[in-house]
């Protein structure tokens, strides 16, 4: 194959990788402006006492942790859409050029794994952690702070 696919193959997955970074920059800036608000929020629904007055800051928080839940969801099939593709990037590259075997990549990952069965304590534990995904717990993190909110508005209300 030519040297031109290569490149154009090359050019795709420094835009794909590109994308990958984008999307978890925006998890990112919405997590830390969730953060930012709901602390906010609930300072001043301390601040008020937890009352009539406070319901509206509660919604507020109920609704930030809901956008939260969706957003990471979303954010998180685009990460894997552009990693499935990224993939089949690498496939294709790795078929125009001899000798690469960049499939050992992806191979590296099943090889990590097998290895469970004869690990030290320390390297079980780091191995245990790598299967929780880090979208579940984004998810997690904005569930409670929906619960949060239903926590506030309970105490508003009573």
């Amino acid at each position: 194959m030519s040297v031109e696919n290569s490149e154009i193959i090359l050019a795709l997955m420094v835009e794909h990788m590109n994308e990958l970074r984008h999307v978890e920059e925006h998890r990112q800036w919405i997590i830390n402006l969730i953060i930012i608000v709901v602390s906010g929020a609930t300072a001043i629904g301390g601040s008020i006492g937890f009352s009539t007055a406070s319901i509206p800051i509660s919604i507020l928080v109920i609704a930030l942790g809901l956008f939260g839940i969706f957003a990471t969801l979303k954010l998180y099939e685009r990460q894997l859409w552009y990693q499935n593709r990224l993939k089949l990037l690498v496939e294709q590259l790795d078929d125009f050029q001899e000798g690469l075997e960049l499939d050992q990549l992806y191979k590296h990952e099943v090889n990590h794994k097998k290895r469970h069965g004869s690990l030290s304590w320390d390297e079980s534990i780091r191995i245990k952690f790598s299967s929780v995904r880090m979208h579940m717990l984004w998810v997690i993190f904005n569930l409670l702070v929906c619960l949060l909110g239903i926590f506030m508005l309970l105490i508003s209300t009573l």
